[in-house]
């Protein structure tokens, strides 16, 4: 079926891309020199997903590898092997981001919060698609972004898990269900 028919048939509100296997290069006109688990089928029905979402205004969030494919998908490229990052990143496991001052304030949180991470590629700001706005970081390691006037954010950590910051995680989820902070309309 055509992804019109399926996306009105589940009658979403939002459109959540998840975790997974590494983004493909070729998404982003690069050679494969260390991804692996690649899904082009996969790629092909999220970008189907994702472009008729964005054009409808459905509120977007990228999480993990959802965070890698969107950035591709506009137009941004990825390191594809974190140990390739002059600085050391925790890729797995517990580790801390920044938040931006003003995504802070917007959140009513502090600045420095634990995040649960499971991914080996990742963007630095030189990697980002044009327009999108970092808000979390961990050292250079761009920790989430959102685009600016459209109703999408994506985080490179997993906010479901029960290992991520609470306060964090409910910040977010609260802001994607009531279509607030990054999901307004604009």
């Amino acid at each position: 079926p055509s992804i019109a028919l399926w996306f009105n048939a589940a009658i979403a509100s939002a459109l959540i891309l998840t975790g997974g296997n590494d983004v493909d290069p070729a998404l982003y006109r690069s050679a494969n020199t260390h991804s692996r688990g690649l899904s082009p089928l996969r790629d092909t029905f999220e970008g189907r997903l994702f472009d008729w979402a964005l054009e409808r205004g459905t509120r977007i969030l990228g999480i993990c590898r959802g965070f890698q494919f969107i950035n591709a998908r506009l137009g941004g490229t990825l390191v594809q092997d974190l140990s390739l990052v002059s600085e050391p990143h925790e890729a797995r496991g517990l580790h801390h981001v920044e938040l931006d001052e003003a995504m802070s304030l917007t959140l009513n949180l502090g600045r420095s919060h634990s995040v649960d991470s499971r991914h080996h590629q990742c963007a630095l700001d030189a990697n980002l698609a044009p327009g999108l706005r970092v808000w979390a970081r961990a050292g250079s390691v761009v920790e989430a972004f959102h685009l600016p006037g459209r109703a999408l954010a994506a985080v490179q950590w997993h906010p479901e898990s029960p290992k991520s910051e609470p306060a964090l995680s409910g910040a977010l989820a609260g802001a994607l269900r009531d279509g607030t902070v990054f999901w307004r309309a604009p």
